[in-house]
């Protein structure tokens, strides 16, 4: 008989290729712990495309009222706001049911959605899983005392980037590769890479070589009321530099990324974007023994302290008018391009990362997850919540937002 029992929800492929991959990892996760456990993964979205809209999800209710289940875990960040999981919470509201939400993406960007569950959730048992120990310590602070959140991170294999036999890109011996993948946002900070591989260039007879593989993202317009043509200004942005080459690659598929990474001496992210809980691509580059030079913000602070022999730390100071990014003026003594016949240790890192070892620690943060109340959110919370319901169209002052950040995801 299985030791844990209970539904896993998700709701299904989106729009956003970060929630996609992470949402199918943590898929992947529960799938292997429900081998020996009483697990069943519920795709609400999946379901709701059967008609007739009055039996959508009867069965699935009339199973937790005759059978409560032990625990309702939370994959996919849309499922809290949908009236499915609502109706799940009434009918277990007199049961010993345990909820468990793994959370990602802009916490506070849900604020609204979040508030209007409190009442809900009070004095339920409630584990929040953050997929970083910086973002569990930032998301702590908009939670009442005494509510638990633990951090946890998502499972990444190498495996799951193909690894072809031919480069990735054309390379010069007397070049030096930087990989940037991702997302292509204002608060991804290009400018600011430029900058640094200007200075890097001085310094080094090599030519610098930026690689930048991804796609431009207007969502964030809709949250902090950037309007900028982000295509325009990023190709005006590389037009103006005439110390160093970039090369835009576009958007490619996960899976083509793996020879990338190993084909780039080093992957580059001066990001402090809102959404960075975990930074999945600094995550792949380590994986595939390309050392990374990240700020220390979000879950990039974690994969510096986690593996500091593989990493480079650029300084983020919160300031008056924004962010100061600073770094070691020597540092671009310390870069080379690194040989093809290089043998990094990659075991620590893809230990870390490997799903028997997160499989290990979910399983036992489930056991021992046992009359942890949740308290309801804080001051914080509420008082955020407040600022962005009195901004026309949800828009937020950009000042405003990031205060919130700096206080908790600046250098300590």
């Amino acid at each position: 008989m299985g030791k844990i029992s209970g539904l896993v929800l998700t709701a299904g492929i989106g729009d956003i290729a970060s929630v996609n991959s992470i949402t199918l990892s943590l898929e992947k996760l529960y799938c292997q712990l429900s081998k020996n456990n009483k697990l069943r993964i519920y795709d609400i979205k999946e379901t709701e495309k059967r008609p007739p809209l009055q039996y959508r999800h009867t069965e699935i209710f009339e199973e937790v009222i005759r059978s409560p289940p032990e625990y309702l875990i939370i994959i996919h960040p849309l499922v809290p706001q949908t009236f499915f999981f609502r109706t799940l919470l009434a009918l277990t509201v007199h049961t010993k049911t345990k909820i468990v939400f793994h959370i990602f993406g802009d916490f506070l960007r849900r604020a609204d959605s979040w508030l209007s569950l409190e009442v809900k959730l009070l004095r339920r048992n409630v584990l929040f899983l953050a997929p970083s120990q910086c973002y569990a310590l930032f998301v702590e602070q908009f939670l009442a005392k005494d509510s638990v959140i633990k951090s946890l991170p998502f499972p990444v294999q190498r495996e799951d980037l193909e690894v072809n036999l031919s480069s990735a890109f054309s390379k010069d011996p007397g070049s030096m590769y930087f990989l940037y993948t991702g997302r292509i946002t204002p608060q991804k900070n290009l400018s600011a890479v430029i900058d640094f591989l200007e200075t890097v260039q001085k310094g080094n007879h090599f030519k610098i070589v930026l690689l930048v593989a991804g796609e431009f993202e207007y969502f964030e317009n809709q949250t902090i009321g950037i309007s900028e043509d982000l295509g325009s200004e990023y190709f005006k942005l590389t037009a103006r530099t005439k110390a160093i080459e970039v090369r835009f690659l576009g958007q490619r598929s996960r899976g083509s990324l793996g020879q990338l990474y190993r084909d780039s001496d080093y992957y580059i992210s001066f990001s402090t974007h809102h959404d960075d809980d975990f930074c999945q691509s600094a995550i792949e580059a380590l994986l595939n023994g390309t050392p990374i030079i990240v700020t220390s913000w979000g879950g990039h602070r974690d994969l510096i302290n986690l593996f500091p022999d593989q990493s480079m730390a650029i300084k983020v100071t919160p300031v008056e008018e924004g962010l100061d990014l600073s770094w070691d003026q020597d540092l671009h003594k310390k870069l080379f391009p690194r040989h093809s016949d290089s043998k990094p240790d990659l075991e620590k890192v893809a230990r870390y990362f490997s799903i028997p070892e997160i499989l290990c620690r979910l399983e036992g943060e489930l056991l021992s997850f046992h009359d942890q109340k949740f308290n309801g959110f804080s001051e914080l919370m509420h008082e955020f919540d407040s600022t962005k319901k009195g901004r026309s169209e949800n828009v937020l002052s950009l000042t405003k937002y990031e205060s919130l950040y700096h206080e908790f995801w600046g250098d300590p």
